[in-house]
């Protein structure tokens, strides 16, 4: 409620607007038309280009362009520029709520004005004499010479809606018949800032350091070079009262645009639920399928390419109870990324229950893919909603091998609750990727053989568990990867759930690190994550050793793991005690200047807790077994120099987590390692990596610091590097065998 007396005031400075001359009080109802009536907030070159407009004009008259003061001295005090975003807005909340409020009987005709500025701009010559841009260059060149051009393309067809009038529908059949203004008007849609309501700024966006405008991927520029033909951006836009009009001008039902989408697809995304139905009323297709895209304005909906898949994926329940009625397949399978996916999956993808359980309701197959029933498992422990679509799913009749993936996604969110749930509901706790056949995978202590799936005998041939993946041991899963686990308890209460199920403790499986995609494996040997390698998979406790959890080692060991397990990976021997060393040259989670503790020291804790447990070092080899005996001997101060080393040298290696522009100089970080060296650090107390890097470091002549220090410089003035650049990343400064950059 306004406070008493404000009615009146603005009542007052309405008044005084309406009162000037008709050429000041005209222009007062427009700049205050487009404050109030716009559908996001408009900045001020928005509002004097729109302003210059004339109906029926083909190009902008430079002498319309009014400045700001005058523009807002015709508006009683009720606009105000905010210089900083330089958005014009009202003077205070209490006027927005009044004249919102007395939209429609103050501007009744707003939506119509903006909706034939909007169009006038866009048939202006520059657009439709040129047509879209194709060149990304080009367009950015466009969007900044033009600055209503973002605001028109967006939202004229809203606007064209809202009024309904017959100068408004005109001028927009003229935009949608003019081939080259309306591929320019959809090009620049496309290419806009992502969702599908503009609600704060449109294309370009803020510039990067060099005052560039990128584009994420070329082929989201692509994308917006598709021909689409005018019903299907009336489609878009539901203007409903242009649809008989079009067709009379043979704008086919079922045209397809350039990436073989469907006005009934334009419909869907536009969400025009009620164009959607006249288009199916008519005779449109409700099962073409068009290829998927990547855009800017729609990221995730245009990766679908089934109507009915669109639908899902927005909770447009109307739209998914209306296409069934037409025909569209429940239980067809359309591509989205690298997969071929059901309607139930995509919803699945968009959080959208609704639209899941009416697919549900008729009759959705939960076995047309893999993925859907995974994804649900591993969210279910976020919001109830998905606990409970994830009850229906399973209730509906999965094989074995989608829960046991479901199983595999619930272990690796460590849901404790949906881990009993899929347990209960028949998973097998120990199905999934081993290595050899359950009876012959481990013999005297020693594995060998290849990764086999196991315990997924309810797969048919009809509904394979996508047997090109192979599937992750939930107890494997279980263990996070994490640096630091801000729910170990929770973690240890899913492990000792699955091993009291009748978990192996010692089963060799591989290692599910996909959100939804395929599975990764820790290539031991290698020292990283390989997609789909599977060099030999991996054991719960060679997990947790590997990602230095001394809790759930503990509980393993007490379970039955065994502390002296060879698995033999080609020509390697790994054991608990060996892939804990191959972790001493590998930091996940320190940055060079705020290392807490080295991984030599994080090492050496996990080795003193297995050999503790009982791991024999006999069965290392002779280096492994020498390092051992060095690093469990060390002294206190022997431990405080080397960590003071490890740190030096990893101040000097672009590391994947140390931020470019928080590099100290490299001849800095020379007299830090020669300072350490010559008061009395011991470079042999370090690993081979560290000590590698080190003797790189002392090696450095004068020249060659003051040449990397230089490239350094002019990297870190000229912004280049990323927040966090990857060693591998074009921009990485990295050790050659000279020394160099």
């Amino acid at each position: 409620m306004l406070p008493e007396g404000i009615d009146s005031t603005y009542a007052e400075a309405w008044g005084r607007i309406c009162a000037q001359n008709p050429e000041q009080a005209e222009l007062g109802k427009k700049v205050l038309s487009w404050v109030v009536c716009a559908l996001r907030p408009i900045r001020v070159r928005e509002v004097q280009y729109a302003i210059a407009v004339e109906e029926g004009d083909s190009a902008l008259d430079p002498e319309g362009l009014l400045d700001i003061g005058t523009l807002t001295s015709f508006c009683a005090g009720l606009v105000i520029l905010d210089e900083q975003s330089n958005l014009l807005s009202l003077v205070h909340q209490t006027a927005n709520e009044y004249f919102t409020a007395k939209k429609l009987q103050l501007f009744p005709e707003a939506h119509d004005m903006i909706a034939v500025m909007c169009c006038t701009y866009l048939l202006m010559d520059t657009f439709k004499d040129n047509g879209p841009s194709l060149e990304p260059d080009h367009f950015v060149q466009r969007c900044r010479e033009h600055p209503l051009f973002g605001y028109a393309v967006v939202n004229w067809g809203h606007h064209v809606q809202a009024a309904k009038s017959r100068g408004s529908l005109d001028v927009a059949l003229r935009l949608l018949q003019d081939d080259l203004a309306r591929s320019t008007a959809f090009q620049a849609l496309t290419l806009n800032t992502v969702g599908d309501c503009d609600f704060v700024t449109e294309w370009p966006e803020p510039p990067n350091s060099e005052g560039e405008v990128e584009f994420e991927a070329k082929t989201e520029f692509d994308c917006s070079l598709n021909p689409v033909g005018a019903l299907h951006l009336a489609a878009y836009f539901g203007l409903l009262e242009l649809t008989d009009t079009l067709i009379e001008a043979k704008s086919e039902i079922d045209q397809h645009d350039g990436m073989g989408g469907t006005a009934v697809h334009w419909a869907l995304i536009g969400r025009q639920n009620l164009f959607l139905r006249k288009l199916l009323e008519l005779g449109a297709d409700a099962n073409v399928c068009k290829t998927p895209a990547i855009t800017r304005r729609w990221p995730g909906v245009a990766r679908f390419s089934l109507p009915l898949h669109i639908a899902a994926y927005m909770d447009n329940t109307e739209a998914v109870e209306r296409l069934l009625q037409q025909g569209a397949g429940i239980n067809q399978d359309g591509p989205w990324h690298s997969y071929r996916i059901s309607a139930l999956t995509a919803a699945v993808v968009g959080n959208a229950h609704a639209a899941a359980n009416l697919l549900l309701d008729h009759g959705a197959d939960v076995n047309i893919d893999s993925q859907g029933l995974r994804m649900i498992a591993r969210t279910a422990l976020w919001r109830i909603e998905n606990f409970d679509l994830l009850k229906r799913m399973t209730h509906a009749g999965p094989n074995k091998g989608n829960l046991q993936l479901a199983m595999t996604a619930a272990a690796s969110s460590r849901s404790y609750d949906t881990l009993a749930f899929l347990l209960a509901s028949g998973a097998n706790v120990n199905g999934g990727t081993t290595v050899g056949s359950p009876d012959t995978q481990v013999e005297s202590g020693v594995s060998t053989g290849t990764l086999e799936r196991t315990g997924l005998e309810g797969e048919t041939e009809d509904h394979p568990a996508e047997a090109e993946e192979p599937i992750a041991a939930a107890l494997v899963e279980a263990i996070s990867a994490n640096g630091e686990d801000i729910e170990e308890e929770n973690v240890l209460k899913c492990l000792l759930l699955l091993i009291d199920a009748g978990a192996d403790v010692n089963a060799i499986s591989s290692s599910d690190w996909g959100w939804y995609g395929p599975e990764w494996t820790v290539d031991l040997t290698g020292r990283e994550l390989t997609s789909k390698s599977n060099t030999g998979g991996i054991t719960p406790l060679l997990k947790a050793v590997y990602f230095l959890k001394h809790e759930v080692v503990r509980i393993l060991v007490m379970k039955g793991a065994d502390i002296n397990f060879i698995h033999r990976v080609g020509d390697k021997q790994l054991t608990a005690l060996s892939i804990a060393l191959d972790r001493e040259s590998y930091d996940d989670y320190t940055m060079a200047d705020s290392i807490k503790i080295s991984s030599s020291l994080l090492v050496r804790e996990m080795l003193q807790l297995l050999i503790e447990l009982g791991a024999d070092t006999n069965l290392c080899t002779p280096k492994h077994k020498k390092r051992i005996a060095q690093l469990l001997s060390m002294s206190p101060e022997d431990c405080e120099a080397m960590m003071a080393l490890q740190k030096a040298a990893l101040q000097h290696n672009v590391h994947y987590s140390v931020p470019i522009n928080e590099m100290l100089p490299f001849r800095e970080k020379r007299e830090k390692v020669k300072g350490l060296v010559d008061g009395g650090a011991d470079i042999e107390l370090c690993c081979d990596r560290d000590k590698e890097w080190i003797k790189d470091i002392l090696r450095w002549t004068d020249e060659e610091l003051d040449a990397k220090d230089r490239e350094l410089a002019e990297v870190q003035d000229a912004e280049k590097a990323s927040m966090f650049t990857f060693y591998n990343g074009p921009l990485a400064i990295r050790r050659t065998n000279t020394g160099g950059l």
